[in-house]
């Protein structure tokens, strides 16, 4: 609901949250830490007016497409972020179905 209403005034909702885990920077070199409070999880749906997203694909490809908003953002055109939630989880690995059916059984309790 937040993602559609920011959508709605700004054009797009992109929920996302801060990383929690430490991170580096690999080079050929070395390697060096970053300042997480910079770094952002982005989660779905990611949310545009419509218009926006049908232009969108028609970019061409790009290799540092990810999702929608790498997209738009080709375009030309602005996203704008949204607080996500951290129990919003990305299913990829079969550890990841686990945490989501501890989430859902949660949500039942």
């Amino acid at each position: 609901q937040r993602c559609y209403a920011q959508t709605l005034l700004k054009g797009s909702a992109i929920p996302a949250v801060t990383v929690s885990d430490s991170l580096r920077i690999m080079t050929e070199l070395h390697h060096s830490s970053i300042d997480r409070d910079l770094v952002k999880i982005i989660q779905t749906p990611q949310t545009f007016h419509s218009e926006t997203l049908l232009q969108a694909f028609n970019v061409p490809y790009q290799p540092n497409f990810t999702d929608e908003a790498s997209v738009v953002e080709a375009m030309g055109e602005k996203v704008y972020l949204i607080e996500g939630e951290y129990s919003n989880i990305k299913v990829t690995r079969p550890i990841d179905l686990v945490i989501a059916q501890a989430l859902l059984d949660e949500r039942k309790d």
